[in-house]
């Protein structure tokens, strides 16, 4: 905190954005208590940092070195990252992130319970799978991928943890399954199942495709 003091975060404790600098200034601040919040590196106030950000947390060793920043078929885009600071207690309510790519969560500090789930093919109809919940802990990370609703709970400690966006690896047989699945039933209970979700874009799932560039698999 104390190296990146112009860096932003949204703090949901004190419905504000604040200054990492300022952190222990803030009208939710008691003691040593933990923040509670997010950060991402599209703001103008912290774009600056993302690079410094990410020589300190690189790919890990069995993805390439490009893997932040690399896009199918076009010039490689500025790394997509947002940071998670959390309580024991709080947490993030089931919801689906309307994106193509692959995610990567890393955790840095603290314990954080995540439960996992996606659409699966129940009879003729299509109904959420039954949630696998992982449990990380500080220097684990987990990969998932479109469609899968997901909620998060800190357990113990001061959380930190970090979300990368990435279009390889792509999990292209769940994929595949997944379109497969969703197209075997009428629109109406497409749209019902995600609605669940409050999903802004319904059908963002039909925008995404499996695509081959320079020998490497994408979802985009």
């Amino acid at each position: 905190m104390r190296k990146f003091p112009e860096a932003e975060y949204f703090d949901w404790q004190g419905q504000e954005t604040i200054n990492l600098g300022n952190i222990t200034n803030r009208p939710a601040f008691s003691g040593l208590q933990c923040a509670s919040g997010y950060m991402e590196t599209s703001w103008d106030s912290n774009r600056k940092y993302a690079k410094e950000w990410l020589r300190k947390m690189p790919p890990p060793y069995f993805l390439r070195e490009d893997a932040y920043v690399r896009h199918p078929f076009a010039e490689d885009r500025e790394p997509s990252i947002t940071g998670f600071l959390g309580v024991p207690g709080t947490g993030v309510a089931p919801h689906l992130d309307e994106t193509c790519d692959t995610i990567m969560t890393a955790q840095l500090a603290g314990v954080k319970n995540w439960s996992v789930s996606w659409p699966v093919k129940d009879g003729e109809r299509i109904r959420w799978g039954k949630p696998i919940v992982f449990t990380l802990y500080p220097g684990e990370a987990m990969f998932w991928y479109v469609a899968m609703r997901h909620h998060t709970e800190v357990i113990e400690d001061c959380s930190l943890s970090f979300s990368f966006l990435l279009k390889s690896p792509a999990p292209t047989e769940y994929f595949q399954r997944l379109v497969e699945d969703l197209s075997s039933v009428p629109k109406m209970e497409q749209d019902a199942l995600f609605k669940e979700t409050e999903t802004a874009k319904l059908d963002y799932v039909d925008t995404c495709g499996i695509l081959t560039d320079d020998g490497r698999t994408f979802i985009a």
